[in-house]
């Protein structure tokens, strides 16, 4: 690990899509260049794209909206999204969102670090694969013991509710974080499974925690049928089930930069993270959260949802055939692929309950080699050293036996269970001696004191 060369400090690494759209940059890659495709980012089309509503692209901030915001956020825009859920989710239920059920953050990462910063001295279970920075937030957190849940790529990268209750029992969870659809895997849980997940959060009595960036991304809808799919659907009662919704504009509305997102669930959660933003954030980003609020009306969330599973749905085979004709490559875990076989052989890169479909989000850069022929061996360079081409350890490393890719979620498991293990004889061997010292020294001290004249 490197060290910083600064006292007090130690090296942070960059998440893992963090790290190589900074080391892209460093090669040439922006957001205009021609030659350059940004598929391993979570990155959505910013500008217009058909039938979407028309894109916000100025504002005029008043001075009144200049000054710091409201921890928690505007009321307006927290009253919109209560209502946004109300109206989508929430039809003919009793139990209603209201703006104290909500609380507005900058962004998806702040918002999952206020709710960290206001768990108490708990297990936290989160899945392996899933959104990557999971692990790297939540290792800064003492209060909490944050333990991995690994999913078996042979089925699908999916936990039936069975199997999550005896995880959660099993391990004495008191939250579980996840992300759903799963980034990466692109798996949903929706509907039957969805409303058994949120069962067993009441029933166990463990707050689920559910990240909903990509809820609107669902491509196996019907011609002109947007589908969203939310877990507060299924609450029962919106101030008692241990139910946590995290979304935002980043997403579902295309509106990367703004950094807004909000946090849904129950008062006492939303009191509690609202006072960890006053010490961690300050406040969302003020001016932006007045004209947030229109977004979110019901029927430009349905019509902006519309597009964009139209869009990219269209899209997202285009640019593969795209990238044949232009004679580019594919870039994974370090091989270098012609585009036209790595279409044919993209089966290979999916857990199986994801092969065949066209709604798989892999984590990939794309460049067009035709242009930059070194493009190849630049790319490598962006890779962690352990998955480059050629090496060593990785060559020899445990594989998957269907696709003979490294098992590195596997790995990370183990790497997580040994520590713990060793750590465990660590403090087994201290107490030892520590027990064996203190019995010596009451030892000697009892014949000293049966010596005559001691």
């Amino acid at each position: 690990m490197e060290q910083s060369t600064i006292p007090g400090f130690r090296f942070v690494p960059r998440t893992g899509v963090i790290y190589v759209m900074h080391e892209a940059m460093r090669h040439g890659f922006s957001y205009d260049a021609p030659q350059w495709a940004n598929l391993g980012q979570g990155s959505p089309e910013t500008g217009p794209i058909p039938g979407a509503p028309p894109r916000i692209e100025s504002l005029v901030i008043p001075a009144s909206k200049q000054q710091y915001g409201p921890v928690a956020g505007n009321s307006d825009l927290r009253q919109a999204v209560a209502d946004f859920y109300n109206t989508t989710f929430r039809r003919g239920k009793k139990s209603k969102y209201t703006r104290e059920n909500v609380s507005i953050a900058s962004g998806g990462r702040l918002a999952l670090t206020r709710l960290a910063s206001a768990l108490g001295n708990i297990n936290m279970g989160h899945f392996i694969p899933d959104y990557t920075a999971y692990e790297e937030l939540l290792s800064v957190f003492k209060a909490f013991t944050s333990i991995p849940i690994l999913l078996d790529g042979e089925a699908g990268y999916k936990i039936p509710a069975a199997a999550l209750k005896k995880e959660i029992l099993g391990r004495g969870l008191s939250a579980l974080l996840a992300s759903n659809p799963c980034n990466p895997t692109g798996q949903l849980v929706e509907e039957g499974e969805l409303r058994e997940w949120c069962g067993l959060a009441r029933e166990c009595q463990c707050s689920f925690i559910i990240d909903e960036f990509y809820s609107h991304y669902i491509y196996n809808t019907k011609p002109g049928a947007p589908r969203m799919v939310s877990a507060a659907a299924y609450v029962e009662n919106v101030e008692k089930d241990p139910v946590i919704v995290v979304d935002g504009l980043t997403k579902n509305w295309r509106y990367p930069g703004w950094r807004i997102s909000w946090t849904v669930g129950p008062k006492a959660v939303i009191e509690a993270i609202a006072s960890a933003g006053s010490f961690l954030d300050g406040g969302a980003n003020h001016p932006f959260q007045s004209i947030a609020a229109g977004l979110l009306d019901p029927q430009l969330a349905g019509q902006e949802t519309a597009a964009i599973q139209k869009h990219f749905g269209e899209t997202q085979a285009d640019g593969h055939r795209r990238g044949c004709r232009a004679g580019g490559r594919v870039l994974h875990l370090g091989e270098s692929f012609p585009a036209a076989e790595a279409i044919e052989r993209r089966d290979e890169f999916l857990p199986r309950g994801a092969q065949g479909k066209g709604d798989y989000r892999a984590r990939r850069v794309l460049r067009r080699e035709s242009r930059q022929p070194a493009g190849a061996r630049a790319l490598r360079k962006l890779l962690p050293r352990q998955f480059r081409a050629g090496n060593e350890k990785a060559r020899n490393g445990p594989r998957c036996p269907r696709t003979g890719h490294q098992k590195v979620p596997q790995i990370a498991a183990a790497a997580l269970r040994a520590r713990a293990a060793a750590s465990s004889l660590l403090y087994a061997g201290i107490f030892y001696i520590k027990i064996h010292a203190w019995l010596r020294w009451k030892h000697a001290l009892f014949f000293a004191s049966s010596i005559p004249g001691s």
